[in-house]
């Protein structure tokens, strides 16, 4: 079973779906163009596969009753269709995308509703997390449900030709763009496969050979979940295995996004396996009943799995009013009780503190010095618009002499004209006094102390201006904490073990051991 993915074929491919979204703009805000493609992906991909089924269904049928008429035909393969002990999803409509979009387009709207409402109630379910038919109504009002229909009715997006990992694929290098295009911060991203295959690798998961379980407490889209289940598939030897695998082995996945969450639905309804479960809500945070926002649905202790994988969004707000910390303190007497309280201890679990590995992102601003330890001076052209009050500014900054070195053209002459500011001088008074006559200036060149902005990444705890004067060592100008903590994780740090290397003595002694085995070697070729 094959798990690695043709990159360039897949980033063509959402390539020409970016396109379709690009079509939106002007209509629709940057960030509601997922709203849009994300599901008729999702929709093109089940009709993809209903109709094969369809077709596969029709010519068996005809192999065992060749007299039967189109229309008997036709209405024999629905009622399969519509039996869910035969198709894991249907619709009760006889519509497709191309039929709609050739149908009179005065009837788009009518239409495609009807084939959305035509679904089976799994795939409605999908549909309603994507809030779609809601999106339809905007589409139409701004004149885009014709030209999306157009570009999705013939794509090819069929398991046959996309696999469910390439498909996630997919979806989340185009999640990864919509979120950059509308300035947001991607959290949510696409585990490369080679690395779940090591984490699967790391958790040592055996063939079982009675009920194992993995579990996934931020499922995305299924990726991580489905390529570990691949993977086990890979490592077993035998059919016999490989039908344990399928049998005792059960996957459980949760995903707060609702977006995520249709897509992953989407992919499991396709494949119809049935050992596979995600449920949609925050594993954070206690679920209350009816609430809006959904909490762990797999809690403890009527849950437990025999292993846990995620690659968890970082970088998502926990603290403040739209953060998850109050709801999630409420397990701290449950989930938490140990890993929240001071000096817990365990051999097999490292529970890690702020401290740990978080830091300070610092922007920093301070003066440059020469070999001499002497402010550092810097001539470079002058990138903003050359005003007096420009100027005013930057001498006020710099608090030290600065010169303009102007190319001017004036009476259809080139000439420099060089303007020398002390921090005590009037800027405007020497611009009028210099540039009478409003000369063309053609560029500028201006010499001043050099400073260099950087940034500084200082570890929790640490006091700020303390580690700058020591590590920078130059006069400060300024700086400006980041308003979230970063996180970087060391793996090396918190859990390599020293090994000592072999002593001089023994590798010496393996080297002449070596040595002596080449010579016989060498000898038995004499002969």
């Amino acid at each position: 079973m094959a798990l690695s993915l043709n990159k360039p074929k897949l980033d063509n491919l959402a390539g020409d779906i970016w396109k379709s979204a690009e079509r939106l703009r002007g209509k629709f805000k940057a960030y509601e163009y997922q709203g849009v493609i994300l599901p008729i992906m999702v929709i093109r991909r089940l009709e993809c596969v209903l109709l094969v089924w369809r077709e596969a269904k029709r010519a068996e049928m005809l192999v065992k009753r060749p007299k039967l008429t189109e229309k008997e035909l036709m209405r024999l393969v629905k009622e399969l269709e519509l039996n869910p002990k035969q198709s894991p999803f249907s619709n009760k409509t006889d519509w497709t995308l191309r039929k709609i979009y050739e149908e009179d387009h005065a009837l788009l709207e009518e239409n495609f509703r009807a084939y959305i409402n035509g679904f089976s109630k799994n795939v409605d379910d999908i549909i309603e997390h994507f809030n779609y038919r809601a999106t339809i109504g905007v589409m139409v009002k701004n004149n885009r449900l014709a030209p999306i229909l157009n570009q999705y009715k013939e794509l090819a997006l069929g398991p046959d030709q996309l696999s469910g990992l390439e498909m996630g694929y997919i979806y989340e290098e185009l999640l990864r763009r919509f979120s950059e295009q509308s300035g947001e911060e991607a959290g949510d991203h696409f585990t490369p496969r080679e690395v779940i295959r090591l984490m699967v690798e790391l958790l040592e998961i055996p063939i079982p050979d009675r009920h194992f379980s993995i579990y996934d407490p931020a499922g995305g889209t299924g990726g991580m979940l489905s390529v570990s289940k691949e993977h086990l598939l890979d490592l077993a030897a035998t059919p016999e295995e490989k039908e344990r695998v399928e049998k005792l082995l059960t996957v459980h996945g949760q995903e707060l996004s609702p977006t995520n969450y249709a897509v992953c639905q989407a992919d499991l309804l396709i494949k119809d396996d049935r050992q596979v479960t995600v449920t949609l809500g925050n594993s954070l945070i206690p679920h209350v009943p009816n609430s809006r926002d959904p909490g762990d649905q797999w809690p403890e202790p009527k849950w437990r799995f025999n292993r846990m994988l995620s690659n968890p969004p970082f970088g998502v707000t926990w603290g403040g009013k739209d953060g998850y910390e109050t709801e999630a303190r409420k397990l701290v007497k449950t989930r938490y009780q140990k890993g929240w309280a001071k000096g817990y201890v365990d051999d097999h679990v490292k529970v890690f503190q702020n401290e740990d590995f978080a830091y300070h992102k610092v922007s920093v601003v301070f003066w440059q010095t020469d070999e001499n330890d002497q402010p550092a001076i810097i001539t470079e052209p002058y990138g903003k618009t050359f005003t007096a009050a420009n100027a005013a500014k930057e001498l006020a900054f710099h608090a030290s002499e600065i010169t303009f070195r102007v190319r001017v053209k004036l009476d259809g002459k080139e000439k420099f004209i060089e303007i020398a500011l002390k921090p005590a001088d009037n800027a405007a008074k020497k611009f009028k006094a210099v540039l009478e006559g409003r000369p063309e200036i053609i560029d500028i060149e201006w010499t001043h102390r050099h400073y260099v902005q950087d940034d500084e990444y200082i570890p929790y705890g640490e006091d700020i201006e303390t580690f700058l004067k020591r590590e920078i060592a130059k006069p400060i100008i300024r700086w400006q904490d980041s308003p979230q903590l970063g996180y970087e994780i060391l793996p090396n740090k918190y859990f390599y073990r020293y090994q000592p290397p072999k002593p001089a003595k023994e590798l010496l002694a393996e080297f002449w051991r070596l040595e002596k085995e080449a010579e016989k070697m060498l000898k038995g070729l004499d002969r």
